[in-house]
């Protein structure tokens, strides 16, 4: 069944915006800029800190394997720990993107996608005059590994709901198992990372 997708205007920042702080897996110091971008443009990453300043569109066809984080390599040029960044750009509808950057790490920052969306809220939010898809209803997609037990998948709904499980049990037996479950409001964006045992959070 194909998915029935509703439409808004495009997006992109209003200014630059910079963040700077040390990579979660090399530990290198980066500072990125958020520029605004044209219509159309897409959330591309730009290494200025390499000859020629590559550019690494922010396409799933550029996604490459990666030990526990998301990168992204066009040609010689990687930026590795994507995730928290684009996670904030797609949550707050930035369309329309360029992330330079002077090192191959996106910076850890407080280790969740808060001091990127701030940032962007703090450089504001331009509409554009190009139409983008807002949203797309899919019926429920899961993949996963059956080997290990791991396993993600999507299910329509109104709003935003995230439920995870942690089981540590086949590691450390002293441990029981983990759920978090998020559930937000009037799709509001929540920051929260709390732990409950066998227990629901709730906003």
């Amino acid at each position: 069944m194909a998915g029935q997708a509703e439409y808004r205007w495009q997006q992109t920042l209003s200014r630059v915006v910079e963040i700077a702080g040390c990579g979660l897996f090399h530990g290198r110091e980066v500072c990125v800029r958020l520029l605004p971008a044209a219509a159309g443009a897409g959330v591309v990453f730009r290494r200025v800190d390499l000859a020629g300043a590559p550019e690494v569109p922010a396409l799933v066809d550029y996604a490459v394997c990666g030990g526990r984080r998301t990168v992204l390599r066009n040609g010689a040029a990687a930026v590795e720990t994507t995730e928290h960044l684009l996670a904030a750009l797609a949550g707050l509808q930035i369309d329309n993107c360029i992330v330079e950057l002077d090192a191959g790490e996106v910076p850890a920052v407080d280790g969740s996608c808060l001091p990127f969306c701030e940032a962007i809220l703090d450089a504001g939010v331009q509409m554009q005059n190009a139409p983008a898809p807002a949203s797309l209803q899919l019926p429920l997609q899961r993949v996963g590994d059956p080997a290990d037990g791991q396993w993600i998948e999507s299910i329509p709904g109104r709003g935003l709901e995230i439920s995870y499980q942690l089981d540590h049990t086949r590691l450390i037996r002293v441990f029981d198992i983990f759920v978090i479950r998020f559930i937000t409001k009037h799709n509001s964006l929540f920051t929260n990372r709390t732990a409950k045992i066998n227990q629901s959070v709730c906003w």
